[in-house]
């Protein structure tokens, strides 16, 4: 190991509808989303279950600020992934 550590992302924790965090400034952040719409992503072309030839999500938001904003921002990487 070289010493160096990856940058530290707060523990995401979800809820009945999705991403929860208690401080928005900090837990609702560009970074943050794409983190976990990677791992999402990443789970949902390997998972086991995937039979479908095609992985197609919805996206939509919520009132928390910058939602809106992520909601395009999330359909485009997961596009990138092949994810429609």
């Amino acid at each position: 190991m070289s010493g160096t550590s990856a940058p530290s992302l707060p523990v995401c924790r979800f809820g009945t509808s999705g991403y929860r965090t208690t401080h928005i400034p900090t837990g609702f952040t560009p970074e943050i989303v794409e983190h976990i719409t990677q791992a999402i992503a990443d789970y949902w072309l390997t998972s086991p279950l995937k039979q479908a030839e095609q992985t197609i999500a919805v996206v939509s938001y919520d009132r928390r600020p910058i939602s809106g904003e992520m909601a395009p921002k999330v359909a485009e990487w997961l596009s990138r992934r092949g994810i429609t």
